[in-house]
């Protein structure tokens, strides 16, 4: 039978690489029983030979009547006009099926949103990663179904925001204690495919307007965790689970969103340069910051771009009256280094800004006085930075905080504490763009110093403007208000910029010492008292010149443990422990050795070891170094010493 000669290709069904070659042409020989010399035992006996366009194809078969039935499936084939295929010499009926490939299991939404965070963590910065892992923590927990005797909803999301979406965390491998929770959201959670049920993605939006508490959340909460959930449903579909990005088609009604600034929050001139002063009054800590809230009251920094500030970043002129500039490049915002790579606080580029892109922003005469101050007393860190923690490295929000609390309460009235005025250190920020704006600046230019879109700034400050309604009434016919008197800033210029440090005053380490017990005596508890006595008595014999045997070790623990710091019993001092106490008295050096590292270092030596010189607890010795710290800062407040000489060292270890 020949029905064409020459093959055609069709695509393959068959296993195999390449097309089917098929043809028409196909000619069956008759059956023949192979020779003993061409067959051994068990062997088979029987051979049919046929041809397709030419090519020889034969098959081997036991017993004759297979080798006759194989003959006829290819004689009926050939009949009835099917196409054979020349490679094996089948007809297309006869190839065997390519297997079907498995079907590809469908992730949940859990193991998405995993994948998810995965994708995001290399191209964004550590705060944006903490706010997608909250995002889909909230998400993940509007899509696992709820049973009786499910974990708690607020233990749902502390696992899934703390692990299950943080690629650092994910390193050390699932925590013991969440082990239980991940398994049954792994079990809970809902298909990818069921995403596509609109009603249930509205309910996901409804979930994401509320608190774990069952409140309503703020709007732009509720909008940074859609956001979340929209890209993340974006790449669902650019990753083929889902056909359509179901938030295009389901919406709430939009929430009212207010982005601007609550104008309370925004203090004037006089008032922040009166917090400038008080901050510089809480201690060694608060006198070192003092420069720093100044950049952001008196420049509009953001708290992490001042936190890195570097001397070459700033240009002073000689000339103290003239403007100088900073050269901003680094930042560095607060985020746990559970979101960064390093496991660390980062130093980042600017925000909105290209790696090594700087911005420039104006340094008034009052600011350049404050840091020429600040490089004089407590120099720069060894990479350059002005300002440091107690331990050296980047200065902790909780110690900006701290310090910046006390000194609203010494500025502020009792109701104005409680209330949202200059609430953080980062509300100095908003009080310097919004005196910027209203003093007329131009907004592009107010736009580049301070790192904001235009859009931005004004959308943000729009509540801060003063004036514009009086200027309105004013062209309508209404008569210009009488003014409040204005406030001279010159007088708070000169107590903020003052004067460097005083001059200490003489105190020897003794007399600090029984000062600074007198002081903290009715403010402690008799726990607290007998630690502190413990600490400032080794201490003060820790710095005691000693040229005799006399007093001993036992005399003077027995002395000014038990009378010389004891304010309670000064007035009934026994004439030997008097006699010890003159001793110690006399003896005692000047405070000012302190500020010598090699007599410090000697004197938290001594804090590390008991009287029998065997090494004291570490409890024990943190303890006592946490006083010394306290008599320090006491020191300082009190003029006696100009500066906390362990405030940039890690005393704690």
């Amino acid at each position: 039978m020949t029905f064409s000669k020459n093959p055609a290709s069709v695509p393959e069904e068959g296993p195999g690489a390449g097309p089917v070659q098929i043809s028409y042409n196909v000619r069956i020989r008759e059956i023949k029983e192979l020779p003993p010399t061409q067959r051994s035992k068990g062997k088979p006996r029987y051979q049919l030979r046929w041809t397709v366009s030419g090519r020889e194809h034969s098959k081997n078969f036991s017993g004759k009547r297979l080798a006759e039935g194989h003959q006829a499936k290819l004689r009926t084939a050939a009949n009835e006009g099917q196409p054979f295929d020349v490679r094996s010499g089948l007809p297309l009926s006869m190839l065997p099926k390519a297997p079907e490939p498995k079907k590809k299991q469908e992730p949940t939404w859990y193991e998405f949103a995993i994948s998810y965070s995965k994708m995001k963590w290399k191209t964004v910065s550590p705060g944006h990663r903490r706010g997608i892992a909250e995002g889909l923590a909230a998400t993940t927990l509007a899509l696992v179904r709820r049973e009786e005797g499910g974990p708690d909803a607020s233990e749902i999301h502390a696992a899934l925001s703390t692990w299950a979406f943080n690629v650092t965390a994910h390193k050390d491998g699932l925590p013991a204690e969440l082990h239980k929770v991940i398994r049954w959201v792994e079990e809970h959670s809902v298909n990818m495919s069921e995403l596509e049920d609109t009603d249930l993605v509205r309910d996901v939006l409804v979930q994401l307007t509320l608190k774990l508490d069952g409140t309503k959340a703020s709007a732009s909460t509720y909008k940074r965790k859609r956001a979340t959930f929209f890209n993340a449903l974006k790449y669902a579909v650019e990753k083929k689970h889902l056909a359509v990005n179901p938030l295009l088609i389901v919406s709430l009604p939009a929430a009212k969103s207010n982005d601007s600034i609550d104008r309370r929050r925004v203090v004037n001139e006089a008032t922040g340069r009166r917090l400038l002063i008080a901050a510089g009054q809480q201690g060694a800590m608060g006198r070192h910051l003092q420069a720093f809230y100044g950049c952001l009251f008196l420049a509009g920094l953001r708290p992490g771009e001042a936190v890195t500030l570097a001397e070459d970043e700033i240009d002073l002129p000689e000339d103290e009256e003239e403007w100088g500039w900073f050269h901003l490049a680094d930042s560095s915002p607060e985020v746990s280094g559970a979101w960064t790579d390093s496991g660390e606080r980062e130093i980042r580029q600017l925000k909105h800004r290209a790696v090594a892109e700087t911005r420039p922003v104006p340094i008034s005469p009052v600011l350049g006085a404050l840091l020429r101050r600040h490089l004089r007393e407590f120099g720069t860190a060894p990479d350059g930075r002005l300002f440091r923690g107690e331990d050296g490295g980047l200065v902790s929000e909780s110690t900006t905080n701290r310090i910046w609390d006390s000194a609203r309460a010494e500025v502020l009235t009792r109701a104005e504490t409680k209330s949202v005025l200059a609430e953080r250190p980062y509300d100095l920020r908003h009080a310097r763009l919004s005196i910027w704006l209203n003093a007329g600046v131009d907004p592009a230019q107010i736009s580049e110093w301070a790192g904001n879109s235009v859009p931005v700034l004004l959308r943000v400050y729009i509540h801060c403007l003063s004036g514009s309604q009086e200027t309105a009434l004013a062209k309508l016919g209404r008569k210009s208000s009488p003014k409040a008197e204005e406030v001279d800033l010159s007088d708070l210029d000169q107590l903020l910029i003052g004067q460097d440090a005083p001059e200490p005053q003489p105190v020897s380490c003794y007399e600090l010492a029984v000062a600074y017990i007198g002081a903290k005596w009715d403010t402690i508890g008799p726990t607290t008292r007998k630690g502190a006595l413990e600490t400032i008595t080794k201490v003060t014999m820790a710095l005691l010149d000693r040229p005799g045997p006399w007093p001993t070790d036992v005399q003077l623990v027995q002395a000014l443990t038990s009378w010389a710091f004891r304010p309670d019993r000064w007035d009934a001092i026994p004439d030997d422990h008097a006699k010890v106490i003159a001793w110690v008295a006399e003896h005692s050096p000047n405070a000012r050795v302190l500020k010598d590292p090699e007599r410090l270092g000697s004197v938290l030596a001594y804090l590390g070891r008991r009287l029998d010189g065997e090494p004291a607890s570490p409890n024990v010795a943190a303890r006592r170094r946490s006083v010394l710290f306290n008599l320090l800062e006491y020191a300082v407040r009190e003029r006696h010493l100009p500066v906390n000489p362990l405030l940039f060292r890690s005393w704690r270890t």
